[in-house]
């Protein structure tokens, strides 16, 4: 059973670049991860803890159009927020 120990604002930003985008991710207004993603990173994901459990910010790019096509927080399967497709779950 998973439950939070409190309530948290995520906030997810996505910086526009030549090559690659930046991805960030802010919890309660600090900055706990982020990554680059797009040209050369089309696909990735990168770990961050909340409340001494690590979850896992993923991202997929659509190479046509330069824009996300699906970024996700997971922690294990579980899905706790998405933008775009789901294809950020599968390996």
């Amino acid at each position: 059973d998973f439950q939070v120990k409190q309530m948290h604002h995520l906030r997810l930003v996505v910086r526009e670049g030549f090559f690659n985008d930046t991805i960030e991710l802010y919890l309660d207004g600090m900055l706990v991860t982020s990554a680059k993603a797009g040209f050369t990173a089309w696909r990735g994901s990168t770990s961050f803890d909340i409340d001494g459990r690590m979850f896992e910010l993923r991202w997929v790019w659509n190479m046509l159009s330069g824009n996300p096509a699906s970024i996700m927080v997971t922690y294990g399967e579980r899905v706790f927020a998405q933008y775009g497709s789901d294809a950020a779950l599968q390996d």
